[in-house]
């Protein structure tokens, strides 16, 4: 170690690092969600991972979940609407199925920030407020979900949400 200006700096090597992404993907449940969660940092590098099948951004503004449930095909299984309270939920599969996004911060907020623009095909808003999925393409809200309410399959919506406004005041 030398002492320059006050501060401590080791010589011949870097500092220790924080624990690996590689380390934390290593406690997924399967090889399967692994690979959707090293697919998911791959499209949008900035998310840390915080479960063994879950990724965060933006300390909790946006967070994906991955079903441990899913096959070595890589399908997740089928679903029923579980958000949880206070969070508007996307799901890249139609009924529901994982991977799944979740937003619960007021305001319009652009998917491409996690890597999830045109990649929802089912929702359930379980917020206090209402939301809008938009196609910034076609300049269309495609999706308007009331409070509690749930969509399994967006139809000629599908893979094409890039914008999601929470109504909240």
């Amino acid at each position: 170690m030398a002492v320059l200006a006050g501060l401590t700096v080791p010589i011949g090597g870097a500092a220790q690092a924080a624990p690996s992404q590689d380390a934390a993907l290593a406690k997924a449940p399967n090889a399967a969600v692994r690979q959707q969660m090293r697919d998911q940092l791959d499209r949008a590098p900035a998310g840390k991972v915080t479960g063994p099948a879950q990724i965060t951004y933006g300390n909790g503004a946006f967070v994906v979940d991955f079903a441990p449930e899913v096959g070595a095909t890589g399908a997740a299984a089928l679903a029923a609407p579980n958000c949880p309270q206070y969070w508007v939920c996307f799901y890249d599969l139609t009924n529901y199925g994982y991977p799944r996004g979740k937003l619960q911060d007021c305001g319009q907020q652009d998917l491409a920030t996690w890597g999830w623009r045109n990649r929802a095909n089912s929702a359930h808003n379980n917020h206090t407020a209402s939301s809008q999925l938009w196609d910034v393409d076609a300049y269309i809200g495609y999706v308007d979900l009331a409070r509690g309410e749930a969509l399994a399959d967006f139809g000629t919506a599908k893979n094409r949400v890039d914008l999601i406004n929470i109504n909240c005041g």
